[in-house]
């Protein structure tokens, strides 16, 4: 393998600021990376052979660099603060309860910010944001039915996995071969506490308090929005009343005004900044029904 044929790959993957992403990948310093790229030292056989399998394994989707401009910059309405930036960087200012997110799938469509490595996002995301977690805190991780759940490697080992819960379309929708039935939601770290209505922790909601349907794209410019009742049970089966919920790719900003609905306190980060307008233009229109 020449140094062209390696500049090619790590571009074709990783943008014009490829050197260290695939020297993690590869497992070499970035300073042998730059060697190799310049030709001023011999890719060795066994990395040129790493490299060949890596373009091969490596998700199909093309990466394209984005420049968000996420600086960090904090919007307050009512009981959720927005964060306009990246989640594997953002410090909290206070402690969360509970993480809730519909994280950017393995099968993510192009136009999402981390599609091009979903589980390297996701992992790096939670190995950061569970510090703020508090002991008893929990994680919890929905994905539509035919994504991949070996993305669920990136949840921290120290959460132990309490259940699965399933959330049901009323009306399936083909996707190829796939019947897209629903979505999952993966339930780690500790239970919320037993209470009235709430002893057990169920496995899929009631039609008559969650009529399964699918997510209305109507009022949303997001590609993936995820149902509000579906997103509105699970905070109120798995948080607790006064929870912080954290969002960590927050999207459209449905679990913002599930958090609001059922009395819980919120904080979104988006790297976005077109999805930061539109989910606080959301979270007003809910606050304002209830003045």
């Amino acid at each position: 393998m020449e140094a062209n044929d390696l500049t090619l790959i790590g571009k074709k993957h990783y943008g014009t600021r490829w050197k260290t992403p695939l020297a993690h990948a590869l497992g070499y310093r970035r300073e042998t990376i730059s060697r190799w790229a310049s030709g001023k030292q011999i890719i060795p056989v066994s990395a040129a052979k790493a490299l060949c399998l890596l373009d091969k394994q490596i998700n199909k989707i093309q990466y394209k660099e984005k420049r968000h401009n996420a600086e960090g910059i904090v919007k307050i309405i009512g009981s959720a603060s927005l964060i306009h930036g990246d989640a594997r960087k953002v410090a909290l200012n206070s402690s969360v309860d509970v993480i809730l997110t519909d994280p950017v799938w393995p099968n993510a469509i192009e136009s999402l910010s981390g599609s091009h490595d979903p589980f390297t996002l996701l992992s790096e995301s939670l190995f950061h944001l569970s510090q703020f977690l508090t002991n008893k805190g929990r994680i919890i991780i929905q994905l539509r039915c035919d994504s991949d759940p070996r993305i669920l490697n990136a949840v921290p080992n120290q959460f132990s996995f309490i259940r699965t819960v399933t959330l049901p379309y009323a009306l399936p929708s083909k996707l190829g071969r796939i019947l897209i039935t629903g979505d999952v939601a993966y339930i780690y770290g500790t239970a919320p506490r037993s209470r009235a209505g709430n002893h057990l922790l169920p496995g899929q909601p009631h039609s008559d308090f969650c009529p399964p349907a699918q997510p209305d794209k109507y009022n949303s410019n997001h590609p993936c929005p995820r149902n509000l009742s579906h997103v509105e049970w699970l905070v109120e089966k798995f948080t607790e009343p006064g929870d912080i919920i954290l969002d960590p790719f927050m999207g459209s900003g449905t679990t913002a005004v599930a958090a609001l609905n059922r009395g819980r306190n919120f904080i979104g980060i988006e790297i976005d900044k077109k999805f930061i307008v539109s989910s606080e233009k959301r979270i007003e229109k809910q606050i304002n029904q209830f003045l």
